[in-house]
């Protein structure tokens, strides 16, 4: 594994003692975004960035360091981590980078999302009962299922059927065949952001365009000068979209009114709706 491709892995979860399977290692979604916008610049985006931070990092290890090097240096210095990404989106500003920009941002806000859906109260941090894990026990070792189960039930092969157990490839959620759909809430009147659009275009299926001519007032020239502007970036497409509806709605373009609008176009209700979570003032 090259040094840029462990850079995205946490060690954390690695095994003591070397060798180990990466393939056991933990994805760290913010050393990805380092490593993907270290692979998207230009050189002349590069001297830019670097031409921005002499006087913050040290001019010799500046010089030699990669744009990746220079992210996880101010991480150790303190002056970003992974729910303080904003200096790499301002940076990513004044080398005329927006869209990375967005995505940096999208990432603080999904991180600390995360980080507060664990810490809330009554959250137990063992797995539901049923749920099947997976691990890797070492190198050349098959990949074996652990099934977990609240305290009280045996996981042995040998005890049994438990109630709560998972003992075939099916999931027990839908062993009944009777499964609701979600029941769908209303959005808060809330102001659309950024890291909203950049998750929302993360989600969207492939049929976004018919849904942009459709619903949201974009025509065949918007998409084509999007598609130009961002030619291998999908996601930015989707954002600038849902951007140009937002300018032309004005302020009554709201979190519940996006939500509405996705909703009457027939989108599946999973992919937005994280929107109708939002409690952001």
């Amino acid at each position: 594994m090259s040094r840029k491709a462990a850079d995205m892995y946490s060690t954390d979860a690695v095994p003591t003692g070397f060798p180990h399977n990466p393939r056991s290692w933990t994805p760290v979604p913010h050393k990805q975004l380092f490593v993907r916008i270290e692979e998207d610049l230009v050189e002349d985006e590069r001297r830019s960035l670097k031409g921005l931070l002499y006087g913050r990092i040290p001019a010799g290890k500046l010089q030699k360091y990669s744009v990746g090097d220079i992210f996880r240096h101010m991480e150790r210095m303190g002056q970003i981590s992974p729910t303080n990404l904003e200096p790499i989106a301002v940076l990513m500003e004044t080398i005329h980078r927006k869209d990375w920009a967005i995505k940096a941002r999208a990432q603080e806000e999904e991180t600390r999302a995360t980080r507060q859906r664990a810490s809330a109260p009554g959250r137990s941090s063992q797995p539901l009962a049923g749920r099947r894990q997976y691990r890797t026990d070492g190198p050349g070792r098959k990949r074996t299922r652990d099934v977990a189960v609240r305290a009280g039930t045996s996981t042995t092969p040998d005890a049994g059927p438990a109630t709560d157990g998972l003992d075939s490839d099916e999931d027990s959620s839908g062993s009944d065949g009777n499964d609701e759909p979600p029941v769908k809430r209303r959005a808060p009147a809330n102001p659309i952001t950024d890291a909203h659009l950049a998750k929302l275009a993360r989600n969207m299926p492939h049929g976004w365009k018919t849904v942009g001519l459709e619903c949201f007032g974009a025509t065949t020239a918007d998409i084509d000068r999007w598609r130009t502007k961002y030619p291998n970036d999908r996601d930015m497409q989707i954002v600038e979209m849902f951007k140009s509806w937002k300018d032309k709605t004005g302020k009554t373009a709201t979190l519940r009114t996006l939500c509405d609008k996705l909703d009457k176009a027939e989108v599946q209700y999973n992919v937005y709706s994280f929107l109708t979570e939002d409690n952001s003032e």
